[in-house]
């Protein structure tokens, strides 16, 4: 086939393709409300406990150190699940889960109405209601990100939004049911509440449902341009055909034994398989990968001996070698692609002999090495592949691939993991210990609810404001989370030196703010880095840190209010914590400038 004929085939093969789209809008407003809907009763059940069971607390003179360890162990079991919740939502799809985690939750906190030791509290609120909250949690957050690209910020901010309306209007909906009702029967009512779930779970389809289909035309400069590059490509090699194809017989003849024929980088020609044999993908790459450098060798025949050598040894080192790497910026699907069979012609038809006859000719110096060089490949590929392991490998192999633990090898993710996961903590152990802090200040309890929806109002406005900010900023997620860390530690602190109540309305005001901005971009730090087929496992292993550092600050609160006898302290170590996290980016940030 001459270089017109080839040219005129790939002028046939450039057709208008048709490309799958994700939603970025549509059915995902609905994600988006069904999200709101779920958060709305779920979340401000876990932030109101203290608010709620305040006068039960008192009847059973229960410790600090209790009323401590009901709060975070229902955080940390939670987020424990972290783990487990990647490859669940893997396998069985966010709309299941996230029924689960509604059946639960509404079983937990119904449960929890007739608690009356600390027993009972640990199993019915800590376990099962920490259990179905977060279930959900995670069903809804990627069921959200999965519908969302380039609209994924405003999709966040919404749904931020309608979660932020339930910390407003639940801290006076469970002062008014306890008026009324008491403990037992405003938990019951809040059960009943919980059960919206379930309705908001069916929302939850299948995002292929709503794929957007769209046909894009061929480019005509792109055309041109690859028509010239492939032209170039074809005047850089030898005219006539024999030569052409006996350079090519003698890559495969050397190192393709299983009858798999070289194909274009670029994807313009289809790979001929005829398997004589079962082998792995990384054994073919690492054939393919020889092929390549033979090519090179015989393609370039002015290369002086002590290059052709070394070039030789760094083959034999590392092209023999299985590389496991982690490139968290994209991901490429590879094994997607359809094979077709070409016609044979009379070349492919009589290729064995002509194989036959071209062994049996001098062969150069170049394809003898290449022919070495693959042998070596091939017997070192062969004698690792079957060398035992043992069960222990086989079984951290199996933890690590389920998991997807090969995460850990990025820094620049597990620098974000750890920063997110200490000032989750700190903010956590503050927003739950929020009414005792008012309480120890000698607020009462229509005050205290007062303030927290103070809190909750303000925030949810800046949930809404928060990311035209940020575009308007131009700053990146991690940045914007980074500004309301800073925010936060400025107004907890303000909160330690004002005790009366007018300030204590300023300052909630201030915390209402920062709260807003964290929460938008508290959400979209991991997503932003990891790419999405990754993130359920990203956010496992985001949410078992969590816990491990929510299930060490356990003793740490109840230590230093039982010493000190005042929460002051505990809000100063919190504000520890959350610096780490803005001195850890801060240099992270700065680093990445200089170089």
């Amino acid at each position: 086939m001459d270089d017109k004929e080839k040219t005129k085939e790939y002028n046939s093969e450039c057709k208008p393709r048709v490309e799958k789209l994700y939603p970025d809008g549509g059915w995902g407003w609905v994600i988006v409300a069904a999200t709101g809907i779920s958060n709305f009763i779920n979340i401000p059940v876990m932030q109101s406990f203290a608010l709620l069971f305040k006068n039960r607390i008192e009847q059973l003179n229960m410790s600090t150190t209790d009323l401590t360890t009901i709060i975070n162990v229902n955080a940390a079991f939670g987020m424990s699940l972290g783990l487990i919740t990647g490859p669940l939502l893997k396998r069985y799809g966010y709309r299941k889960v996230a029924l689960v985690g509604a059946f639960s939750s509404f079983i937990g906190i119904t449960a929890t109405s007739w608690a009356s030791k600390f027993i009972d509290f640990l199993i019915t609120y800590s376990l099962i209601t920490s259990m179905g909250t977060f279930l959900l949690m995670s069903a809804f957050s990627l069921a959200t990100n999965t519908y969302f690209r380039e609209r994924r910020g405003y999709a966040s901010g919404m749904s931020t939004t309608l979660t932020g309306l339930g910390p407003v209007v639940m801290p006076q909906v469970i002062t008014f049911l306890l008026y009324y009702y008491g403990t037992t029967g405003t938990t019951m009512i809040l059960g009943a509440l919980s059960m919206h779930s379930v309705p908001a779970a069916l929302l939850l389809q299948p995002v292929k449902w709503h794929m957007k289909t769209v046909i894009v035309p061929c480019d005509e400069d792109e055309k041109k341009e690859e028509e010239k590059k492939l032209l170039k490509q074809q005047d850089g090699k030898p005219s006539t055909g024999e030569p052409r194809r006996r350079s090519r017989r003698n890559t495969v003849n050397s190192g393709d034994q299983d009858d798999v024929d070289s194909y274009s980088l670029h994807g313009y020609e289809t790979p001929i398989v005829i398997h004589r044999k079962f082998e792995s993908n990384q054994q073919l790459n690492r054939r393919r990968k020889s092929s390549a450098f033979s090519r090179s060798i015989s393609q370039n025949d002015d290369i002086p001996d002590d290059i052709l050598q070394r070039r030789l040894s760094i083959i034999k080192n590392e092209s023999c070698k299985s590389h496991d790497t982690v490139n968290l910026g994209s991901s490429v699907k590879i094994f997607d692609e359809k094979m077709y069979h070409l016609k044979a012609n009379k070349d492919e038809i009589n290729e064995k002999q002509r194989d036959e006859r071209i062994s049996k000719t001098p062969q150069p110096e170049e394809s003898k090495i290449s022919f070495r060089c693959d042998v070596e490949c091939n017997t070192r590929n062969e004698s690792d592949e079957e060398e035992p392991r043992s069960p222990v490998q086989r079984c951290w192999r199996f933890i690590v691939e389920f998991f997807d633990l090969d995460l850990l090898k990025d820094p620049g993710y597990v620098i974000l993991m750890v920063g997110m996961s200490l000032a989750i903590c700190a903010e956590l152990n503050f927003s739950l210990f929020t009414p005792l802090i008012l309480g120890d200040f000698g607020f009462s309890i229509q005050q205290i609810a007062t303030l927290m929806s103070i809190i909750a109002f303000v925030d949810i406005i800046f949930r809404f404001l928060a990311p035209f900010i940020g575009d308007k900023l131009q700053f990146t997620a991690q940045n914007m989370y980074l500004l309301s860390l800073i925010m936060l530690i400025t107004s907890r602190t303000s909160l330690m030196i004002f005790h009366d109540y007018v300030s204590a309305i300023i300052v909630a005001c201030g915390l209402g703010v920062a709260k807003g901005f964290r929460t938008v971009y508290m959400a979209l730090v991991i997503p932003s880095y990891v790419p999405l087929h990754r993130l359920a496992s990203a956010s496992g292993i985001q949410s078992v840190v969590n816990c491990l550092f929510i299930v060490l600050s356990i003793p740490l609160m109840a230590a230093v209010r039982d010493k000190t006898g005042s929460f002051n302290w505990c809000i100063g170590a919190l504000n520890c914590i959350t610096f780490m996290t803005v001195l850890m980016w801060t240099i992270q940030l700065v680093y990445k400038k200089i170089k």
